[in-house]
């Protein structure tokens, strides 16, 4: 098998690089626990949810005052932020309710109009009613970059400069939503009413029944051990290959250790943020705006990508052939959703993982979350009180309410096999974070031309394909910190 080569590198790597940590937060177990990221349940969790208020005075009252926002449909269920109407089901007839209390508390309607289900279409007609000063709707919600990109167009508010916003509050995801703010001000937040963070965080699926006929554990204790690594993982991935037909030729027919239920492009950057270098490339200088800086690490796992496509012949990489459903996948990477879209009804017992870590002495496990939707103000709109006002008490309110009924209810009762595998999504949503650099810079950084231009090609160019990109990042960095540092 090609194995060899490839835990060569990651154990040479990993000797190099003990001490090295690129992601500049954690906290807890130093070998489990990522920061808080502001999910409900988690062990740490401090008061508890039925006792979490937000910031808001009591008697606020906007006066039966309409309020509008518009959201993409890029996902059909996980875009918007509201729904039309109980239907029975827990989760949907939730989230209806936590409207309604908002909307009662503070005596006003809220109305959400549905958009474009393309995330392009939808900026491009954002952006013409905002530099039209169409009032028509007080919030937009879609997806990071876009929102990101024309946030530096001058437009869109500064979400800590929303009257009653309190982006210190566990139910804004501060962890996470700090790993967005630049020089004292926070535009973006991960907000605990937006669901697409959740869905879209990356894990790693185990065929249960597949490990057992290879004399493999269920791992559990390794990844509470802190010693879930990628070393370990490719080292029990190899044992998965098998000819079934017996024909000499691997293809999607057969039995591998390693599969795909999201394209490969996601396996690259997935890495790079469980290894802990989400805050690589863009890092943060000590007057909070952005400096260029690869580290060593960064090359290091660049290098595992190429060689983890083209040189491991355990792994089925191909962005047509997802088998993890048949059964003949022991490994299998893939976003949450999964759980609920495609695995449900399985008939083999699986379990949930999180992404490995580099190596042991990383601190904490890391979980990607990409394309999360953020909810932002236009700068249009000037009586900003009823816009923070919602904001704050819908962030509360999903986090009390939405996020249990879609955590508790539906990922871990609904979708999973065992309590481990409830401990390990929780452990995944505890650590969720994102790659800044992607977010930032898509069109340079993020997960397609990644894939694209350092690990797709046939020869391995890693580090020059890296540096080719280096005058771009310094003239985006220019740009972002004359906006964020004005």
């Amino acid at each position: 098998m090609k194995i060899r080569t490839l835990l060569l590198t990651i154990l040479a790597s990993s000797i190099c690089l003990s001490a090295i940590s690129c992601g500049s937060s954690g906290g807890g177990d130093p070998s489990v626990t990522g920061a808080d990221t502001g999910t409900p349940e988690s062990e740490n969790a401090e008061p508890a949810v039925t006792e979490l208020t937000d910031s808001l005075p009591e008697g606020l009252d906007f006066n039966g005052e309409t309020l509008k926002l518009q959201s993409v449909t890029y996902h059909p269920k996980y875009s918007q932020l509201f729904v039309a109407d109980q239907d029975g089901e827990l989760l949907n007839d939730t989230r209806f309710a936590a409207e309604r209390a908002v909307e009662e508390r503070l005596n006003l309607v809220i109305e959400e109009d549905l958009g474009s289900n393309s995330v392009d279409t939808f900026d491009n007609q954002m952006k013409s009613m905002i530099l039209a000063g169409d009032n028509t709707y007080s919030m937009f919600t879609n997806m990071d970059r876009f929102m990101i990109a024309d946030t530096l167009e001058g437009m869109f508010w500064a979400t800590s400069d929303l009257p009653y916003v309190d982006l210190s509050a566990r139910y804004w995801n501060s962890e996470a939503t700090n790993n967005f703010a630049l020089s004292g001000k926070t535009y973006f937040t991960m907000s605990s009413f937006s669901l697409y963070s959740y869905k879209n965080t990356a894990g790693i699926f185990m065929n249960l029944d597949l490990a057992e006929s290879l004399g493999i554990g269920k791992l559990y204790d390794d990844v509470y051990d802190g010693k879930w690594t990628t070393e370990n993982m490719m080292t029990h991935a190899a044992k998965g290959l098998a000819d079934l037909n017996g024909d000499g030729v691997y293809d999607g027919t057969d039995q591998y250790g390693y599969g795909l239920d999201t394209h490969p492009k996601n396996t690259v950057v997935n890495y790079i943020v469980g290894s802990g270098c989400y805050d690589d490339v863009l890092v943060k200088n000590k007057e909070g705006l952005f400096e260029y800086s690869i580290s060593k690490k960064f090359y290091e796992l660049m290098e595992f990508n190429w060689r983890f496509a083209h040189e491991t012949d355990f792994a089925l990489i191909n962005v047509d052939v997802y088998p993890f459903i048949n059964g003949t996948i022991l490994f299998c990477e893939g976003p949450l959703d999964k759980l609920e879209n495609a695995y449900r009804d399985v008939e083999f017992n699986f379990s949930v993982l999180p992404i490995p870590k580099y190596d042991e002495a990383q601190d904490s496990y890391y979980s990607r979350t990409f394309d999360s939707h953020f909810t932002m103000i236009p700068v249009t709109r000037t009586e900003l009180e009823i816009c923070g006002a919602v904001l704050e008490a819908l962030s509360c309110e999903a986090y009390r309410n939405i996020l249990p009924a879609y955590i508790e209810d539906s990922l871990k009762t609904k979708y999973t096999r065992d309590v481990e595998s409830q401990e390990m999504l929780q452990l995944i949503l505890d650590t969720r974070i994102t790659f800044v650099a992607e977010a930032f810079m898509f069109n340079t950084y993020g997960n397609h031309n990644l894939w694209s231009v350092c690990v797709n090609p046939s020869s391995l160019n890693v580090v020059s394909a890296l540096d080719a990109m280096e005058n771009t990042v310094r003239a985006n960095i220019d740009k972002f910190n004359a906006f964020f540092g004005a």
